[in-house]
């Protein structure tokens, strides 16, 4: 029976209600703690989670976020407040992606906290991140924040707007908000007042969120009260309350000497000094000054101090200068790129084991390569933050570093070692490797595909969203659609030879306009021009070849918030499309990549959804990407007698009406495509989330059939080895493998019950009918 939508839909707002309820207490949370999700390394976001009782809260969300924490059951749906403290991509990537997560977590409404504008990233995004069943609320630095977990008070750093400029900003809120009367301080600050008056150039601004959780009463300890005979009754509440009591004996009872002591939260700070040119505001701050060493009131002397500074600011002499302010006593937790880049047990764990299969196709990541140990030493109390680490402000216990991830290879092979039948199906593929190897004629190691995102729609902790590296010569490279996070896939994969491919890349391409196929793009577009600024070399132009609305996302991306526009050149989907004079056509060839003829083919998805084809003008090989799409002829034809097919294959077969629904293809129609096409050789890609590990093989698959996986390396010559792995793939992931056949199993003999109670009611009725 098909759903009631709007019933559904009722019973998820009482629901979404219900939780909004259960969170609001007459009593502050017991338990409160700070985790890291993401500590900033350079191929992980940075996230700082806080948990307590109520409410769940985040400080920044880079590109990352929301597979992070899934994987380490952060939980989401509770999440009421997201603060963010520099408007740049690296602390605001992952806020789309998550917020359609969290919508369709059932979560009704999220409240945004930091700079200006941030409201218009969602409202150029409205074309493809859809909230209609979740409000997104923007507050700015001048709106406070209380609730009952705790109060954040917000202090705005402006931007030197240039060099020339050395006044110190004060940015208290009264000089924020009243007019000046002094004629000097008028003038100093003229340029800043005309900058935040206008919208178009709002001010560059980080802010720092000073945090303290509300006190918690203290409990009423009853055998104190037995002690001094008081009575059951209302005294024990007038006690509870504070007040002091007299017994019908005439005796006093002092509450303190029956409550416990109250329970004080520790303060904390959250800052970031984006760049040099706010380290003279940063440390001049003077709302800082409370919070340090010399404050007059203890109580409000930082317990922590979290940096999200990037390393190259937070090494400066003035702010080591500044942190040296606060008291031995308080720690300081850094997230930032100096930190350890291992954020994740299950890419290395899965990685690990595939390896075992062919040590090639699945090299080891490049975890910790950059990692530094460039702490200020003179400053003691100062940790890099490791993810999942915690600081505990109620109970007051402080950093807790036995929650942090502990990395044992060994004991990811061992697992693999000790599956049933594994050790000889891997013997049997290495030993059928070597045999089909003497065999193989093709010695061509390009194009190389590097599968750097093999899900759909939302990333698992095993596949992120779409993105494909396509080494096409020895100096070239071009990227086939960029989900979020891509960055961080071709970081961990390729370690230090990942600045070197970005110079490399001379084209991408983006399917279609979903967010999972191209929410990595801005963050790889600025890592690329960190190179080029590193070399001290002119940024060069990329080719972007995209639907008409990613023109226009980016455009208005710039204009809000970092300026892109410079670093790409942009050519539409449609003005390539594929004819029968393909390899005659100049539109077809590219100055970026003079070597390869590039044309693209209308598929059936989404509005502007476009597989692409690209051949090499010197070798003989012939690529086809089918981006996401139903069974298309129009592709079949363009792609006829390809060397390699790069299909999505969403669902298995048993769900060919939900793929025709959602305009995916099964396993067994982009395998029936590639046979259409007569491709050489075919490699499926795009598996839906519930084929996390792998996806169900069935009689379809044969010798020319591959799947893909994340971190997965492939050339050419060793194309013939993807069909090899499928005997070991399925003994090694045998529990999933088993889950699925009978989740499948189940299915079926619910639809044959269905149809079978529709046939005898049918035959019912027309019984009824004829009597």
């Amino acid at each position: 029976m098909p759903k009631n939508k709007a019933n559904c839909k009722t019973f998820k707002e009482m629901e979404q209600k219900s939780k909004t309820h259960s969170k609001k207490s007459r009593f502050p949370p017991s338990e409160i703690y700070l985790s890291v999700l993401g500590n900033g390394s350079k191929s992980s976001s940075r996230a700082l989670y806080m948990f307590t009782d109520h409410a769940r809260y985040l400080f920044n969300c880079g590109e990352g976020t929301q597979r992070l924490a899934q994987e380490h059951k952060m939980k989401l749906s509770k999440l009421d407040d997201i603060f963010i403290t520099h408007k740049s991509w690296e602390n605001f990537g992952g806020l789309l992606g998550l917020s359609l997560t969290t919508q369709g977590m059932g979560v009704s409404e999220v409240t945004i906290h930091g700079p200006p504008d941030l409201e218009l990233l969602y409202k150029q995004a409205e074309s493809f991140v859809g909230l209609k069943d979740m409000k997104i609320v923007t507050k700015g630095y001048n709106d406070p924040f209380c609730d009952d977990c705790m109060e954040v008070k917000k202090i705005p750093i402006f931007k030197i707007v240039n060099s020339s400029d050395t006044t110190e900003y004060s940015s208290n809120s009264e000089s924020l908000s009243s007019s000046e009367s002094d004629d000097d301080r008028s003038t100093k600050h003229k340029s800043k007042r005309l900058r935040r008056s206008s919208h178009k150039s709002a001010p560059d601004l980080a802010i720092a969120y000073v945090c303290k959780g509300h006190s918690r009463p203290g409990q009423l300890l009853l055998h104190k009260c037995a002690e001094f005979n008081v009575p059951v009754g209302p005294l024990l509440g007038e006690l509870k309350s504070g007040k002091d009591v007299v017994l019908p004996s005439g005796k006093i009872v002092l509450s303190k000497d029956v409550v416990s002591p109250e329970q004080i939260c520790p303060l904390f700070l959250v800052v970031e000094c984006p760049s040099e040119e706010f380290i003279d505001p940063f440390v001049n701050e003077k709302q800082f000054e409370e919070y340090q060493a010399g404050s007059s009131d203890l109580s409000k002397i930082a317990s922590l101090v979290v940096h999200f500074t990037p390393p190259e600011v937070l090494q400066s002499c003035r702010y080591q200068e500044w942190m040296q302010r606060f008291p031995t006593s308080t720690c300081h937790l850094i997230l930032n790129g100096d930190c350890a880049t291992v954020n994740s047990l299950a890419i290395h764990r899965i990685q690990h084991q595939l390896n075992l299969l062919h040590p090639g196709i699945f090299s080891l990541l490049h975890e910790n390569e950059y990692v530094t140990n460039d702490i200020p030493v003179a400053i003691q109390n100062t940790f890099q933050a490791h993810t999942l680490e915690r600081y505990y402000l109620r109970p007051a216990n402080g950093l807790d570093k036995s929650c942090a991830l502990n990395f044992q290879p060994k004991d990811f092979i061992e697992e693999a070692l000790n599956t049933e039948g594994f050790e000889i199906l891997l013997k049997d593929l290495h030993s059928k490797i070597q045999e089909n190897a003497k065999l193989s004629m093709n010695g061509d190691i390009y194009p190389e595909v590097i599968f750097l995102g093999t899900g759909s729609s939302i990333p698992s902790k095993l596949r992120n969203v779409s993105a494909i590296l396509v080494k096409t010569s020895e100096n070239g490279c071009m990227i086939m659609d960029c989900g979020e996070g891509t960055w961080g896939q071709l970081l961990r994969l390729c370690g230090r030879q990942a600045e070197d491919l970005l110079l490399q890349i001379s084209v991408i391409f983006i399917s279609h306009m979903h967010a999972d196929h191209h929410l990595g793009l801005i963050m790889l577009l600025k890592q690329r021009k960190n190179v080029y600024k590193k070399l001290q070399k002119e940024c060069k132009q990329i080719l972007l070849i995209g639907p008409r609305n990613l023109k226009r996302w980016l455009k208005e991306y710039s204009q809000n918030f970092e300026s892109l526009s410079s670093l790409y050149r942009f050519v539409e989907c449609s003005s390539l499309q594929h004819d029968e004079l393909f390899n005659s056509h100049e539109k077809n060839s590219f100055s970026e990549c003079s070597d390869l003829l590039i044309s693209t083919v209308p598929v059936i998805h989404c509005p502007d959804s476009h597989g692409i084809i690209v051949s090499s003008k010197d070798s003989n090989w012939k690529l086809v990407y089918s981006g996401d799409t139903a069974p298309c002829n129009r592709l079949v034809s363009a792609g006829k007698n390809c060397s390699l097919l790069i299909h999505e294959a969403t669902m298995e077969d048993d769900l060919a009406e939900e793929a025709a629904i959602k305009r995916h293809c099964t396993t067994g129609q982009a395998i029936d495509i590639a046979r259409e096409m007569n491709a050489q050789y075919t490699i499926l890609t795009h598996f839906s989330q519930r084929y996390a590990k792998v996806p169900l093989f069935n009689e379809n698959f044969h010798s020319l059939i591959g799947c893909a996986f994340d971190n997965m390396k492939v050339r050419p010559n060793e194309l013939y080895i993807l069909p090899l792995l499928i005997p070991a793939l399925n003994s090694l992931f045998a529990e999933i493998v088993e889950e699925l056949h009978t989740k499948g199993n189940k299915r079926r003999i619910k639809s044959e019950l269905i149809k079978s109670m529709l046939t005898e009611s049918l035959s019912s009725e027309i019984v009824q009918a004829k009597a």
